[in-house]
């Protein structure tokens, strides 16, 4: 790839990403069309990196995470960024340069467990590259330069490590092989993926565990990191988990970063809930329009909504955040069971799911939303309610509450349906178009819109 085939895109803290140009390639769409990574992992590692901290990024790719940690340690920290491939290697210089950042060392190698060199063979989209010949990847390859953790460990005089992250698809399991004095001696937070294509990564999560890391996962709601158990249902868009031993798991919990132990807690505090209602943007339309009529689940409805605002209190402690998130979740599936509920629940409902990490419920009730009511929007609207996309707290319905309300169910829908609209393609237009019509679209969602018009109407 020439220079001249490379873009460079603006993303989240004044940070420039050197890409290839076309949109056709996975990374330049995103980037382009949110600003930013899809992940929601990266918002967490936002808040929880500190300056000064020692950080390895294994298969650092383009530099989302290497490039976005690298701007938050600063001058006293350090990072060690893995990444084999030429071209992408190359882009990443590029952004390392273009960023001023003298703090990472680029290392054009692999990890696996041996010491050498290897064919990986490389897909258009550099995300699916893997060093085993599988449907995601092509036929063509790349001779790169193989080493492990535990000889880069003594290579680089790694004394002290804070954060790991472990996307090497596929070949995390080899990594681990030699890896074991690593982790042994250090003790990181460590990020890895959850998923290999379709294939659910659990004999790496047992590895892991015979290592003495147990696994969590996030709370995206709340930045927090919550015990992960894989024999227990989990969200279907669930891409990465985070380990760590008892040691970092005692000093983050104390960070307020992990909570381990917790109890669901039912209801709120009243006076403290209304208190965060009464700031919001819209909350006038929306006394204005409400039609109150109590049901014989009234109470029980205020008591889920109360409890998921005490759940964004900062002054409340973390284990009692995560006991009220949980505890308004638990109480809105024994709700929506019941049978079919208001709109204005449903979305209050949606917008809970989404906090809590459980998008799939999310969206199938956006999308139920979608269905049933399409363009009509003359509904009654009972009860007070949250909009599905947390972004319309502060947008004034302007007395058209309806449009509004819609407006953030379409929105939320297209943002969370797909990671991206690079996987959705001309499917979301006819969603844009609508959104569009109904007058409270941003800035962000018409570049959105513009660029899925570009690259596939």
């Amino acid at each position: 790839m020439q220079v001249s085939d490379t873009a460079s895109i603006k993303i989240v803290n004044d940070i420039r990403v050197t890409v290839p140009a076309s949109s056709a390639f996975m990374t330049s769409f995103i980037l382009q069309e949110q600003n930013d990574w899809f992940e929601d992992e990266i918002k967490f590692v936002r808040h929880f990196i500190k300056p000064g901290m020692k950080v390895i990024d294994i298969g650092a790719n383009y530099g989302l995470y290497t490039l976005t940690i690298a701007k938050i340690i600063g001058e006293s920290g350090r990072l060690w960024a893995f990444e084999p491939t030429e071209a992408t290697s190359a882009c990443l210089r590029a952004s390392i340069l273009e960023n001023k950042l003298n703090n990472i060392k680029l290392i054009q190698s692999g990890l696996s467990d041996r010491l050498g060199e290897a064919r990986l063979f490389t897909s258009q989209n550099s995300e699916l590259n893997s060093l085993s010949k599988d449907a995601a990847s092509g036929d063509q390859y790349e001779s790169i330069t193989l080493s492990t953790l535990d000889h880069c460990q003594q290579e680089y005089g790694w004394k002290h490590i804070d954060f790991i992250k472990l996307d090497a698809e596929g070949e995390e399991g080899n990594i681990l092989k030699e890896s074991k004095r690593t982790l042994a001696s250090l003790s990181p937070l460590v990020m890895f993926e959850l998923k290999h294509g379709p294939d659910i990564n659990l004999p790496l999560i047992n590895k892991f565990g015979n290592m003495g890391y147990s696994s969590y996962r996030l709370i995206p709601g709340l930045n927090m990191l919550v015990k992960f158990n894989p024999d227990e249902p989990f969200d279907g868009y669930l891409l990465n988990l985070f380990c760590c031993k008892e040691d970092k798991a005692e000093l983050l919990e104390k960070e307020g970063i992990i909570v381990r132990d917790w109890e669901e807690i039912n209801t709120g505090n009243e006076l403290l809930a209304q208190e965060y209602v009464g700031k919001l943007a819209f909350v006038e339309s929306l006394l204005d329009t409400i039609n109150s009529r109590q049901s014989d689940d009234t109470q029980d409805y205020y008591a889920i909504l109360n409890a998921y605002i005490m759940s964004l209190s900062e002054s409340a402690s973390s284990s009692d955040r995560v006991g009220y998130l949980m505890g308004s979740l638990r109480n809105l599936r024994t709700m929506l069971a019941k049978g079919e509920q208001s709109v204005e629940r449903m979305v209050t409902f949606s917008r809970i799911a989404f906090d809590a990490g459980e998008r799939q419920l999310g969206v199938r009730i956006l999308s139920h939303l979608i269905n049933k009511y399409g363009a009509n929007i003359n509904c009654e609207i009972k009860d007070f309610f949250l909009p599905a996309a947390q972004r319309y707290d502060g947008v004034d319905p302007n007395n058209k509450i309806k449009e509004w309300l819609f407006s953030s169910i379409l929105e939320q829908c297209i943002i969370k349906h797909h990671y991206s609209s690079y996987f959705s393609g001309k499917a979301a237009l006819p969603l844009f178009e609508r959104l569009n019509e109904l007058g409270f679209i941003d800035e962000n969602m018409r570049r959105r819109r513009q660029l899925v018009k570009t690259c596939f109407s």
